[in-house]
């Protein structure tokens, strides 16, 4: 008779008298309550559990006896946030950006036609398709969906007038993680994201497109990393990803 509809007050029926407890996945209590001579409880759950977290509830006796636990999943009802990080291909045929994991990313065009659909790898990155291709100056529609059905607010986005730089290419991650070189569009900013997105490196492109650039943290654990040209207009490429080594 569990039940947790808005993530806050958590209901169901006990042993009367008995102390209600829950914890979270860390075992912090988060919440505690007495069920009532019907057996009925409600308590509050501090802070909220909205996000499909497992929960553990326990009933304890007058005498301090603990029941087993109960494993509780509480309801994903939070929506995701907005999509970032957009860029458009040179040719207008593809899109990237970050987002959730696992959610589902529809591009929609100035007429709310959908024009790629994609989902984001575990990595935070998503890659689409656009059919027809985006065209420059266009304004593009974004929304994701997480698996349980919420959806974020739409990030609106104008598609640069100017041709987006190529991709960096020929990348090479050094053995400790530490070092990045490869070639993108002379006078380019490089960037090199994290899996979380973060930036953690930065360099500009030589006049022959070469670049070496240091990793702040170095990344040595198999790690999933985005680099990305920008010009001077401040226009993105598409991003190139490596994968760090694992050395730890």
């Amino acid at each position: 008779d569990l039940a947790l509809a808005d993530g806050v007050t958590f209901t169901g029926r006990g042993e009367p008298g008995a102390t209600v407890q829950v914890r979270d996945a860390g075992g912090n209590l988060i919440g505690t309550g007495v069920a009532g001579a019907d057996g009925l409880f409600s308590l509050t759950l501090s802070p909220a559990q909205a996000n499909g977290e497992a929960l553990d509830v326990r009933l304890m006796d007058a005498a301090g006896n603990s029941s087993a636990p109960l494993q509780f999943d509480s309801p994903d009802i939070t929506p995701p946030e907005a999509v970032i990080n957009i860029a458009v291909g040179a040719d207008g045929l593809a899109l990237s950006g970050r987002g959730e994991p696992g959610a589902t990313v529809e591009v929609r065009n100035a007429n709310d036609a959908v024009i790629g659909t994609g989902v984001v790898g575990a990595n935070g990155t998503f890659l689409i398709d656009l059919d027809p291709a985006a065209q420059p100056g266009e304004q593009l529609s974004l929304v994701q969906t997480d698996p349980s059905g919420n959806a974020s607010v739409a990030t609106e986005y104008d598609v640069p007038l100017t041709t987006a730089p190529d991709s960096p290419s020929n990348l090479v991650i050094d053995a400790d993680g530490t070092t990045l070189t490869g070639n993108a569009p002379a006078g380019s900013r490089v960037e090199v994201h994290d899996p979380n997105g973060t930036l953690i490196g930065s360099v500009v492109a030589g006049p022959d497109g070469s670049f070496t650039v240091t990793l702040d943290p170095a990344q040595a654990n198999g790690e999933l990393l985005d680099v990305v040209a920008i010009d001077d207009g401040g226009v993105s490429s598409l991003p190139a990803q490596i994968t760090a080594p694992d050395i730890t």
